[in-house]
């Protein structure tokens, strides 16, 4: 499994793509994904789609050198029994 944020927005990217290629969110994405490749023209002139798999994978080029771990290494795991649910009072 991949760092949650950059596991998130590559979802998260597609399912947009897929479902609603003109939601204002994939223009953000780009956006972003322009502005954190860095100065100059050649990151102004990415196409959207570039845009977005850059930002992808900027986050993924992060996660690994800041040695952050991976969700699956941190994730606890889910208790064996669930808790009981609390008993609603009688309303008076």
């Amino acid at each position: 499994m991949r760092a949650t944020l950059a596991a998130a927005t590559r979802v998260n990217v597609a399912a947009l793509e897929q479902r609603e290629p003109e939601n204002v969110a994939l223009d953000r994405y780009a956006e972003l994904g322009r502005l954190l490749a860095g100065s100059g023209g050649a990151a102004a002139a990415l196409p959207d789609g570039e845009a977005r798999a850059s930002l992808v994978q900027l986050l993924e080029d992060w996660r690994a050198r800041l040695a952050v771990p991976r969700l699956s290494a941190t994730a606890s795991r889910r208790p064996t029994s669930q808790p009981s649910s609390p008993t609603r009072a009688a309303a008076a």
